[in-house]
């Protein structure tokens, strides 16, 4: 019997160590997770939440905005027409002050 007992023995001590083995794998598997599960509260962390969506949302253009805008650059451009007008109308004026001091000069003794 003894015989067989030290066989018992050692088949349990085998079974022992075949389980001892197991749990570690499925601890470590059991820690993989753990740690996957840490990188996706990470990752969940960084990605936009519904209160950011509507930040962005209440902060964006609409119709009106874009409208003043337009409305803004029309004037402006309507400026920018208006000054090249002026510019325009002093150029003018400018050279008809050239013509006629070239024309007075001679006459009042100035040599240009």
């Amino acid at each position: 019997m003894s015989g067989q007992t030290n066989n018992q023995i050692s088949e349990y001590s085998e079974l022992a160590q075949f389980v001892a083995e197991k749990f570690d794998e499925v601890k470590n598997d059991i820690n993989g997770v753990k740690n996957e599960i840490k990188e996706v509260r990470e990752d969940l962390k960084l990605k936009a939440d519904k209160s950011d969506i509507d930040k962005i949302i209440a902060t964006k253009a609409d119709k009106s905005d874009i409208d003043r805008v337009l409305t803004r650059v029309t004037m402006l451009g309507d400026k920018i027409d208006d000054y090249r007008a002026e510019q325009l109308a002093t150029k003018k004026q400018v050279n008809a002050h050239e013509k006629w001091i070239v024309q007075a000069a001679p006459k009042i003794g100035v040599k240009l």
